[in-house]
């Protein structure tokens, strides 16, 4: 086994090539559990070591909701579609408590989605943590920007985000992709330049009608903001 890389920064972690990446997050530790285990609906939430025993125990498809946010999305998907499981991710403790809070509020109400997972920490921990190949859909819905130029490495929709998902996507699995930032887009169109192994689809508007509308799809409407849609397919 390889040894361990030493502790990085963010901007290091961000300038390390895929592979280093994923070694990375294979020996740092995932943000602990212990915070939300006196919360409701803790038993919806995925330690890092539970994941690939998830994984491996699904009958059914897998979408993952990269950066679930507040939780509109996937819990509109996820009512629409009771036999796909979601796997919620994002590292914000406060988003993260609020979704377990409404999980444990609907199946008090008798509305369970016992489909539906989470997982606190970065996406580069669950891709590091599964088998694969596994995941039917993925779908980034209005990123973080990262507007300052000291921040830019921070950006999610990066080549090695596609080359880490590849390996965990079934033979025809989907990327869905969405921003209204003019600027991230122009960057995404930059970072897909290189990306190899998926027919990919710019303006891909038409392929995200009928997918549930995120709090930050809503506000960009009323802003009057472009609307950036790309779709991925591997090949």
């Amino acid at each position: 086994m390889p040894e361990p890389l030493p502790n990085l920064g963010k901007d290091e972690i961000r300038a390390l090539s895929a592979e280093d990446r994923r070694r990375y997050f294979q020996h740092r530790s995932a943000p602990p559990v212990t915070p939300f285990e006196d919360k409701p609906g803790f038993h919806y939430l995925l330690k890092v070591e539970d994941v690939r025993e998830w994984e491996n125990a699904l009958g059914g498809p897998l979408y993952l909701d990269i950066g679930a946010g507040m939780g509109r999305f996937l819990v509109g998907e996820a009512e629409k579609y009771p036999e796909v499981n979601f796997l919620g991710i994002d590292s914000d403790y406060q988003c993260v408590k609020r979704n377990l809070q409404k999980l444990w509020n609907r199946q008090r109400q008798d509305r369970s989605l016992e489909q539906v997972r989470y997982f606190y920490g970065s996406v580069y921990h669950v891709m590091s943590a599964m088998e694969g190949p596994s995941v039917d859909r993925a779908y980034v819905n209005y990123p973080d920007p990262w507007f300052k130029k000291r921040h830019l490495k921070r950006r999610l929709v990066t080549v090695e985000l596609f080359e880490n998902l590849r390996p965990l996507l079934k033979h025809g699995g989907e990327v869905f992709v969405q921003t209204d930032i003019d600027d991230y887009a122009e960057f995404i169109n930059e970072q897909l330049e290189g990306v190899k192994g998926y027919d990919i689809t710019l303006n891909a508007h038409a392929l995200f009608e009928g997918l549930t509308g995120t709090l930050y799809q809503e506000k960009a409407e009323k802003k009057g903001h472009n609307r950036h849609c790309y779709h991925l397919k591997k090949t």
